[in-house]
């Protein structure tokens, strides 16, 4: 109606407009009430235009996008899945006072961590059918295995040659623990990394030791510089005596050999096994280990 109205006071102006004689107050006053009509169809008429649009819809798209980056972007990377240091880089970026959007971010870590840990156990378990605590061991392999940048099926093969996954195994010449770490190995990486070595019974702690061991199969990673057979040699032999056979240019012995190809072998055995049960129903499109 309002519309209707607009239309019939234009038609009534016009007309006033040619019935007035020239510069009268009439026809100023008619001419005036036109062009005030015609600014303001102008105004009503005016749209966004397409660089407007363009604008909207690109920022838009840029929060979105650092949107989808914090919930889970952050989450996925190596550097952030140990124990605290997610909290503190989400933090970061995370406004203050938001401590229920932390707590989120922080059980959706927890929840893809026990999903890698699932499948870890099942295969600790279809391996060795009598263990008790497979679930804790496989949780503390993927936590500190994906610290230090490592597949935790690799170190889980480790492990399996070199204990059987027996947390008080100690070997002849004195290595102890799931990855029968040697004592003066323990204290080199505590001198380096201040680990807080107490004694050789730190070594019988699987968590204690196996953080031990995956950070010496990093520092052997690339003192080789990402050889795999000479890294694993060199953690069954000693890195000193692989590094005086390859001088001398003498092979290290064959037990170590087959030390190393019983490893790789396991690895490429575990790492093609299908999703558990529960990790299908969570999320059956991604491999959890695909590193």
């Amino acid at each position: 109606m309002r519309a209707n109205r607009v239309a019939i006071d234009q038609s009534r102006y016009e007309r006033d407009l040619s019935r007035s004689s020239y510069n009268t107050t009439a026809y100023r006053r008619a001419a005036l009430n036109i062009s005030d009509y015609r600014h303001l169809q102008q105004k009503r008429r005016k749209r966004p235009t397409l660089i407007t649009l363009f604008a909207y819809t690109a920022s838009f798209a840029c929060v979105a996008t650092m949107a989808v980056l914090l919930a889970v972007g952050i989450s996925e990377g190596p550097s952030v899945l140990s124990d605290e240091p997610l909290s503190y880089k989400i933090s970061l970026f995370a406004p203050k006072g938001h401590s229920s959007y932390l707590a989120t971010v922080n059980r959706d870590y927890d929840r893809r961590l026990e999903d890698k840990a699932l499948k870890l156990a099942d295969i600790i378990r279809g391996h060795k059918k009598n263990i008790k605590n497979a679930f804790p061991i496989a949780k503390t392999i993927v936590r500190e295995s994906l610290n230090q940048g490592i597949d935790p099926i690799f170190v889980t093969s480790v492990i399996n040659a070199e204990s059987t996954f027996n947390p008080r195994a100690k070997s002849p010449v004195g290595a102890r623990g799931l990855m029968q770490v040697m004592p003066a190995t323990a204290k080199y990486i505590d001198r380096q990394e201040g680990f807080s070595f107490s004694g050789k019974k730190d070594l019988y702690s699987p968590e204690y030791n196996i953080r031990l061991g995956v950070w010496y199969l990093k520092y052997l990673e690339e003192m080789f510089d990402g050889d795999v057979r000479k890294m694993l040699i060199a953690y069954n032999w000693g890195p000193g005596n692989l590094n005086k056979a390859l001088r001398a240019g003498r092979k290290p012995p064959r037990s170590t050999e087959q030390y190393a190809k019983k490893i790789m072998k396991y690895h490429r055995k575990w790492a093609g096994k299908p999703l558990s049960q529960v990790e299908q129903k969570r999320d059956p499109f991604k491999f959890l280990f695909s590193l």
